[in-house]
């Protein structure tokens, strides 16, 4: 293959906790990968969450073979946890030093794009609209004695419940196990992860009795009792963290037999629940849990699914060379190979349904989801959840 024929190399860094570079050289000889293909590269930096940054390496992998004639392509794959990502984007805190700034970036919801586009240093970074290539609901996880316990999964939990159950006395008692203790609520930080903000707006929005996007952005910053579950919320759940430490919490607890002690439910994407049956952790695999987390889909309208964008950033896709690397990569990850490797990592097709046997009971969730999905709240709604839930947080510390 000449030298102008494309290559693929993706350049390894190690630096897994608050992210890194992924690896792969594809293509030519692996020495002209290291020579740096010589004059003409074109270099494309994908910035990816981290659930997502092995399955867009593993579509990267099969753009070898372009036409003779075409560039010579570099691309990274950078996982970044997308607050950081947004926080730069938005000029709240400074890209790292010598850090390439994304050409494309692939958070795990378009509610981040939502979120940044508020801002207008943002919205002048983001391009108009993005590309959905893949989507997870917003579950609520529960270890999965005690789903069953509830009658999962011919019932479901709904998010009026958790705003109820954690101040019923002998909850678990009623239900036959009296062992488990009270109903034990973990709430991810609604800033690190729109999940749980989305889960912090359908509760709250349950409790009232309305429709999550009946209610406006300064109604919830302002009503008395809006911002009474949120601090109901906020007092009833054991911890606040990152989703990531939620998890690890639960990791640990289930390894000393006392999972079913140490929390009820959480708010999760439903990726996160296939990957902590499958020992799959952001640090690398841990082994399957002895006891499994499931998925419960609140129905009536009130599960939400969170769409994973492709987005090019406006300096990319002004650039002829950086936006064909970038649409390449785009139908890559919509082709089949694409769209298994998302799959493997536990997220389903844009429109939500099922993708192969990762989606069924065996694994803890439901191939199949509610008829009717709820509509993702906007970028103002969603935003003022976090700043008021995190006011909350700090006039009860």
């Amino acid at each position: 293959m000449p030298r102008s024929a494309l290559v693929l190399a993706v350049v390894l860094a190690v630096a897994i906790a608050v992210g890194g570079v992924f690896a792969l050289t594809t293509g030519p000889a692996a020495e002209d990968a290291a020579s740096g293909c010589g004059s003409g590269e074109v270099g494309l930096t994908v910035v990816a969450a981290p659930r997502l940054a092995g399955a867009v390496t593993a579509a990267a992998s099969t753009l070898a073979g372009a036409p003779a004639g075409g560039p010579c392509v570099r691309v990274s794959v950078v996982s970044r946890p997308s607050r950081q990502v947004a926080d730069e984007l938005t000029g709240v805190t400074a890209p790292a030093a010598g850090a390439a700034p994304p050409d494309v970036w692939v958070p795990e919801s378009s509610s981040w794009l939502d979120l940044v586009r508020l801002v207008d240093a943002g919205a002048r970074a983001l391009p108009p609209a993005a590309t959905v290539i893949a989507s997870s609901p917003v579950v609520i996880a529960m270890p999965e004695p005690m789903a069953r316990a509830l009658g999962w999964p011919q019932r479901q939990p709904n998010w009026r419940g958790l705003t109820v159950y954690p101040t019923e006395a002998g909850f678990w008692a009623r239900h036959g196990h009296p062992e488990w203790g009270g109903f034990r609520l973990a709430l991810a930080d609604p800033g690190e992860s729109t999940a749980a903000a989305h889960g912090l707006l359908a509760a709250v929005a349950a409790a009232a009795d309305r429709p999550t996007t009946a209610i406006a952005a300064e109604e919830l910053r302002a009503s008395p009792d809006l911002r009474g579950w949120l601090r109901f919320l906020d007092q009833h759940s054991d911890q606040v963290a990152a989703p990531d430490a939620v998890l690890a919490g639960l990791r640990a607890a289930d390894a000393a037999g006392q999972a079913t002690s140490h929390l009820s439910a959480t708010v999760l994407p439903e990726c996160e629940v296939i990957a902590y049956n499958q020992g799959r952790a952001a640090g690398g695999s841990t082994g399957a849990p002895a006891v499994r987390l499931v998925a419960g889909y609140p129905a009536d309208g009130r599960t939400v699914l969170e769409r994973v964008p492709f987005a090019i950033l406006p300096a990319a896709a002004d650039d002829e060379g950086r936006a064909g690397a970038a649409l390449a990569l785009l139908d890559a990850l919509r082709a089949e190979p694409g769209l298994r490797a998302l799959a493997d990592a536990g997220y389903r097709p844009p429109d939500g349904t099922a993708a192969g046997p990762a989606f069924g009971p065996d694994t803890g969730v439901l191939a199949e989801l509610p008829r009717t999905l709820g509509e993702l709240p906007a970028g103002p709604l969603l935003d003022q959840a976090r700043r008021t839930f995190a006011d909350v947080r700090q006039q009860g510390a």
